[in-house]
């Protein structure tokens, strides 16, 4: 009982830590910009028809591509310093062990994880707040959005598939995003622990990097070859308005359970590499905050 306290008030300061420092701050307000350029021509659309925009935005800005690109290389950004090889963390090692260390530590990433899915949708509802129409169904913008060429009049980067909104209520899709995004994002950082153990800090960027570029990848495949190519691409199942929609015969994303399925068991097979390559690591401290 006395350890699991102990692991207990370890995490709780790792979480403080991680979140509420110079790094996280910096990529929210990158985030928020980004945001505000993917939300401004919604605005002016919602202005000038005099159309209430509906808080279900985020899920379509996370299915087009470069979006998504620079949303995770801001996600590559702030894990690229696992496993947290700060001098402060010595002195956690020495006290708690590593295997308690190390246990902190993915819990850490998780948190970080849904914090940042949670934190990019509530920028979203905050930046539409001006124009906001607060209910359940997608609103009149949304399909108009959907089902004309107002996009390219006012300029919208990202646009609005209808057969998702066929497909799901909002309350779905988002629910999917959160989801699939707390996953996709806890991978991707106990990844870059793992790799970072195994093979150094440079390779598992460099392995990120190239995981963002497969993004660009699969966008370029013919619909019958994505079929393949997408069950391993696991940065682009955040393309949530993707999900269970087909393009000349074919899905364009695994099943919602697959993707789940996968996601869940690469994050506890990681963490079984992670526990069995800290007992042999030989750590390198660095001086850094």
């Amino acid at each position: 009982m006395k350890q699991i306290v102990v692991l207990g008030k370890y995490i709780k300061h790792v979480l403080i830590y991680k979140i509420w420092n110079v790094k996280t701050a910096t990529l929210l307000l990158l985030m928020f910009f980004i945001n505000y350029l993917y939300c401004k021509p919604i605005l002016d659309f919602s202005a000038d028809a005099n159309y209430p925009v509906t808080p279900w935005v985020f899920p379509f800005m996370l299915s087009n591509i470069f979006y998504l690109a620079l949303f995770m290389i801001g996600v590559l950004y702030y894990f690229s310093d696992v496993p947290f090889m700060q001098y402060p963390n010595m002195y956690q090692v020495i006290r708690v062990g590593r295997k308690k260390w190390a246990i902190g530590q993915i819990f850490s990433i998780v948190v970080q994880s849904f914090f940042l899915i949670v934190a990019n949708m509530g920028m979203t509802v905050l930046l539409l707040s001006s124009h906001l129409d607060l209910n359940f169904e997608w609103g009149k913008l949304l399909h108009t959005a959907a089902l004309t060429n107002i996009d390219i009049k006012y300029g919208f980067l990202f646009g609005f598939s209808y057969e998702a909104m066929q497909l799901y209520t909002p309350l779905d899709l988002m629910f999917l995003t959160l989801v699939l995004g707390a996953l996709v994002l806890s991978f991707t950082g106990i990844l870059m622990f793992a790799l970072s153990l195994i093979a150094g800090r440079i390779f598992a960027m460099a392995m990120g990097t190239g995981m963002v570029g497969i993004i660009f990848a699969l966008e370029g495949v013919p619909p019958i070859l994505v079929v393949g190519l997408g069950k391993i691409g696991f940065m682009n199942w955040l393309r949530v308005a993707q999900i269970g929609v087909k393009e000349h015969g074919s899905f364009l994303m695994p099943s919602f359970e697959y993707m789940v399925t996968v996601l869940i068991m690469g994050i506890l097979s990681l963490s079984l590499v992670i526990n069995w390559r800290i007992r042999h690591v030989d750590f390198e401290w660095i001086k850094e905050d």
